[in-house]
């Protein structure tokens, strides 16, 4: 075993967060044209759910126990190879946002400012609800799932692990893509016309 039991715990934990992230991003986009008070509540409940699940993982300024540095930061997973040190994994999460350093800044500043002000704390002034622009989330969602992929890759070479085969698993029948596309085929099954 190459992770602790701790650290595998808190892999699996992060997997979650980042699962469940991209489900909600995903519906949020797919549900985006549809008007009426009912889909309007429920985009609205997806894009808080994406923010929330966003701040969860890559917000510096919130102390959360499934932050992506609790896993990565510190160098603490470099034993698996190089490409798992702190500033590595950074890069790549910024790097998929598709964000120069300064506008990933305003976003980063754009979703905490919508959670404090909308969502946790509920100030809404009547001016009307804009979301921000959610594809950079969605984008790092994916980007930390695959990180956590190569993480389970990596310990796979060490020996076979019951564990690790079925992590293995499920990576192979939950990628990113099947995600996707089970999204969109959820989203196509809905009669949006009722």
């Amino acid at each position: 075993m190459i992770l602790s039991e701790t650290q595998r715990a808190l892999r699996w934990q992060i997997e979650q967060v980042a699962f469940m992230g991209i489900h909600a991003t995903r519906y949020w986009d797919g549900v985006s044209d549809q008007s009426g008070e009912f889909w309007m509540f429920t985009r609205n409940c997806y894009g808080q759910r994406a923010i929330f699940l966003w701040c969860q993982l890559f917000n510096g300024d919130f102390d959360d126990p499934t932050h992506y540095l609790e896993l990565f930061g510190g160098d603490r997973l470099r034993d698996l190879g190089r490409q798992f040190g702190t500033a590595r994994v950074s890069s790549r999460l910024d790097s998929a946002s598709n964000l120069d350093a300064r506008r990933l800044n305003e976003f980063r500043c754009e979703i905490s400012s919508f959670r404090n002000d909308y969502s946790a704390h509920r100030e809404y002034d009547g001016a009307g609800l804009a979301f921000p622009d959610l594809g950079p989330a969605l984008a790092m969602f994916e980007q930390m799932r695959v990180l956590l992929e190569e993480t389970v890759l990596v310990e796979a070479r060490a020996g076979p692990e019951q564990y690790i085969t079925e992590l293995l698993q499920y990576y192979q029948y939950d990628s990113n893509k099947d995600i996707e596309r089970k999204c969109f085929q959820d989203i196509g099954q809905l009669d949006f016309a009722s």
